[in-house]
């Protein structure tokens, strides 16, 4: 298969680069550069499901690629993906920024990603919960937009830092199987405390993101709920969206945003981003329910 990765606007646009006979899907970007807003990520929803039902192609979904500062630093800033530079001013002066809140928000974008129809696109570290990496030293950028721009721009080498998979800083926290080589000698140099996001860590925690990603794929996979491309939006509060994917409503995704918002009766909880207590669901939050009974 080939995949159309053209940056275009409209998503209407995309639509122009595939066809049954011809280029099999294209990349989502509208939906890679939405704000974590309710507005602004349901129309973009609404955008892509349109513009491709247009020409009978399946929708994509892409919430971060090697071009764009990573989801957990976008998301918490209410960011475009065109805005590295707004990122690591305010990352720099530690204003508005919450990691804990990014984070929150991309386990909530990453399952209402993989509970809507078509295919899904994930980028490597997406699936860690990486951060963006800001303070590479100059001498160690490799985009060729540092000098391009007249060593203006630092690029997009942030979001392209290599994985870490052990907690050990050996072999480049396990990137390579060079054990002499330290974090500072892989082709992008790792922070020091690379470690705390490694796989190695991630594995034996049952709440990671790592964890969550493989719960949400194996249910998207297995579950006849999730197999067909029904898509509908049900009627919430103007505070979360919620949407069925199946007529009977037998399975619904609600998300939430700035406001915590109660479980519909006779749901029963499949997954959720974040811990639900005495039926409420907290902000920042995306959940998949199954009808009961």
């Amino acid at each position: 298969m080939a995949v159309s990765e053209a940056w275009v606007n409209p998503p209407s646009r995309s639509a122009l680069y595939v066809r049954p006979d011809e280029l099999a899907n294209t990349f989502n970007f509208d939906f890679l550069t939405m704000t974590w807003e309710r507005d602004s990520v349901r129309s973009s929803i609404d955008r892509s499901i349109e513009s491709m039902a247009e020409v009978g192609a399946p929708v994509t979904w892409v919430l971060s690629n090697h071009d764009v500062v990573r989801a957990v630093d976008r998301l918490d800033m209410d960011l475009v993906a065109g805005t590295r530079q707004s990122v690591e001013e305010q990352r720099n002066e530690r204003r508005l920024f919450d990691l804990e809140r990014g984070r929150r928000r991309a386990r909530a974008a990453a399952m209402l990603m993989l509970a809507l129809p078509g295919a899904v696109y994930l980028y490597q570290g997406e699936e860690l919960g990486l951060p963006e990496v800001f303070d590479i030293p100059v001498e160690s950028l490799q985009d060729p937009i540092w000098r391009m721009s007249g060593n203006l721009d630092r690029g997009r080498d942030g979001c392209r830092v290599p994985i870490p998979w052990k907690t050990s800083q050996s072999g480049a926290f396990g990137f390579s199987n060079n054990d002499s080589l330290a974090p500072h000698q892989s082709w992008l140099p790792q922070p020091l405390d690379w470690g705390r996001f490694s796989a190695q860590v991630q594995e034996i925690d049952g709440d990671s993101m790592l964890n969550l990603y493989r719960t949400a794929i194996r249910i998207r996979k297995t579950n006849s709920l999730l197999s067909d491309s029904f898509f509908r939006w049900v009627e919430s509060s103007d505070r979360q969206f919620m949407f069925a994917r199946k007529e009977d409503d037998s399975f619904l995704c609600i998300v939430t945003f700035d406001s915590s918002e109660t479980v519909p009766p006779f749901y029963e909880v499949l997954l959720s981003s974040q811990k639900i207590e005495s039926g409420l669901i907290p902000p920042d939050t995306a959940v998949w329910l199954q009808r009961v009974g």
